[in-house]
């Protein structure tokens, strides 16, 4: 690779400070997704200010914010719109502004962005135009740049193709379970032979411990070991000794559910199985859910799983802000249709599993692609030993 020399990010760009006009969009820099139309964020953002105090950004043009363009704080305009005063708008002169996007995020430009900024703590750092200005660079030609820039785009393409098909396998599910699992003010005669049931009727919970298997070992689940798709992740060996004190306590074909809020609302809880000696322990911050009677517990996890088990149990949370909980009380008094049949209670469970794991591979395929995404982006933009025929390798 040929670079053009030592060189500051003040030989690349200049700083924009033209004023708004009305009637364009006014944006918003995030960190995951860059500039984006303020009306689409789930936080609305008001502003009192005219659009003519506003800063317009030009295509091609990068908009960062100031206290956190060090965490990648930044976003390149497609077009033309409004941002806050309070941005630096980057103006390409000698570099490639699709490059320049991937190059900023890479892990040694973050970095400078960091040394370069100034305040007594991270949460008050800035990193003004001047002191982006004096950060040192070396860049590859500009056809290797949109070589590169080439390279990473089919790869977001890829990662948004399959965001895509995660986003249709999670409105199929949720189709299916309406359809599966209808709701208990439905008319009767549309769920003949269901039952209308209440958890506390067919699980037990919070039970008592476990005894101490003849070998002391136990599983451990922390709640970061339980994923908000129901899978049970990076379990711990323990002994029963060190553990049976102080936490919650579970068996195979119990069921979690997470009681604090975003954990609850994400779903966070699982059907624990394989568990050493078939016994385990973990955070108080779970509700043990231990199905009894003719109800399989798959269909369970399913029930406490659906949108509408999360949806009226957020509404019924308790405590102060930040800190609320959901309930017992609720749990046990929801109600749900479940078949009479454990034959039909596991058709319809096994149902819903394909759907889970049609998500869970799509979901396994974005990591995968993500991570491969970040590492060749790193080459690409560092790497000095690479050349253009390695760029034509990425593509394939």
């Amino acid at each position: 690779m040929t670079y053009s020399g030592n060189r500051r990010l003040g030989d690349l760009f200049s700083s924009r400070r033209e004023k708004g006009r009305p009637g364009l969009p006014t944006l918003s820099v995030t960190l995951n997704d860059g500039l984006v139309n303020r009306e689409d964020l789930d936080r609305k953002q008001e502003t009192n200010l005219a659009p003519e105090e506003h800063l317009l950004v030009k295509p091609g043009d990068i908009a960062y914010n100031m206290m956190r363009m060090w965490q990648g704080a930044f976003g390149l305009a497609n077009g033309q719109g409004l941002v806050s005063p309070a941005y630096v708008i980057l103006r390409p002169k000698a570099v490639d502004p699709r490059y320049a996007s991937y190059w900023f995020k890479t892990k040694r430009m973050l970095y400078l962005f960091w040394a370069y900024s100034y305040g007594l703590t991270d949460d008050r750092l800035r990193l003004y135009f001047p002191d982006f200005a004096r950060i040192p660079c070396q860049v590859p030609q500009i056809e290797v740049q949109q070589q590169v820039a080439n390279c990473l785009e089919v790869w977001e393409r890829s990662i948004e193709t399959v965001e895509h098909l995660i986003r249709g396998a999670r409105r199929q599910k949720r189709a299916l379970v309406q359809r599966l699992l209808p709701r208990p003010h439905t008319p009767k005669t549309a769920h003949a032979g269901w039952n209308l049931v209440r958890l506390e009727d067919v699980v037990a919970f919070n039970p008592r411990k476990s005894k101490r298997p003849e070998d002391g070992r136990v599983s451990f689940l922390a709640m970061e070991s339980v994923s908000e798709d129901g899978h049970v992740i990076r379990p711990t060996e323990r002994q029963y000794d060190d553990v049976c004190t102080g936490y919650s306590a579970f068996q195979d074909a119990d069921i979690l559910v997470a009681k604090i809020t975003p954990c609850f609302e994400n779903g966070k809880g699982a059907l624990v199985m394989g568990l050493t000696n078939g016994i385990g322990f973990g955070s108080t911050e779970f509700h043990v859910l231990r199905p009894r009677g003719d109800v399989y517990a798959g269909l369970i996890k399913h029930i406490v799983g659906s949108r509408e088990f999360r949806l009226r149990g957020k509404s019924e949370m308790e405590g102060s802000a930040g800190q609320k909980r959901i309930s017992s009380s609720f749990i046990r008094s929801f109600r749900f249709m479940c078949p009479q049949t454990q034959a039909q209670q596991k058709e319809v469970a096994d149902l819903l599993d394909l759907a889970d794991l049609e998500i869970h591979v799509f979901e396994d395929c974005r990591a995968s692609l993500v991570k491969e995404f970040g590492a060749l982006r790193e080459r690409l933009c560092y790497d000095a030993r690479y050349n253009s025929h390695l760029v034509h390798e990425a593509f394939v």
